[in-house]
């Protein structure tokens, strides 16, 4: 489901990762809360703003994928300069090599430097089944703000009624495991 090559590794020794995967994402009820983000005036799925803003009160790096609209795993690597991109207003265009980019199987690249530019393909939506958080920092020692990012954000998801799933990437190791196909909404 997520992974990241190796070379990504070795180039970013202190890269600290989380997951968290949110079943049900179509069912949960965050209306009316103080995370609400109407309240906002935002226009963005609640479970992208609320990973929006909690990242940027951690400092951290998150996004949100879509995960039933991405074919087989998701895999941070540099480009190699054929892959293109399309953002989020229909603009292509192509990747310089050694842009970190989030690629699929079917070589769809999601997002690109480090998820601040993301594709429209993998955007929750209101027929968003299962979710995919990816939280991120390429610094010595956040581990500890990766880990309550993903308990303050699992605790709110699993309060509004969703499923929910999280592993500490700091170090190589397992992956989460694949999420059954939804039918389409």
């Amino acid at each position: 489901m997520f992974l990241h090559d190796p070379a990504i590794r070795a180039a970013y020794p202190n890269l600290h990762v989380g997951l968290l995967l949110l079943r049900h994402a179509h069912r949960l009820d965050l209306d009316g809360g103080p995370d609400d983000p109407a309240d906002a005036g935002g226009s963005a799925h609640p479970v992208a703003w609320l990973c929006t803003t909690f990242a940027a009160e951690a400092g951290l790096r998150a996004a949100v994928f879509d995960l039933d609209r991405i074919a087989g795993t998701l895999q941070v690597r540099f480009a190699d300069g054929s892959e293109q991109f399309e953002d989020i207003g229909g603009g292509l265009s192509h990747l310089d090599a050694g842009e970190v980019i989030f690629i699929d199987a079917a070589g769809r690249v999601h997002a690109r430097d480090w998820i601040t530019r993301r594709s429209p393909h993998s955007v929750l939506s209101d027929c968003t089944h299962t979710a995919l958080v990816v939280v991120q920092a390429r610094r010595p020692e956040p581990g500890p703000g990766v880990r309550r990012f993903l308990e303050r954000l699992a605790g709110v998801l699993q309060a509004a009624g969703g499923a929910v799933e999280t592993l500490d990437l700091t170090l190589p190791g397992p992956r989460l495991p694949d999420a059954p196909s939804a039918a389409a909404c």
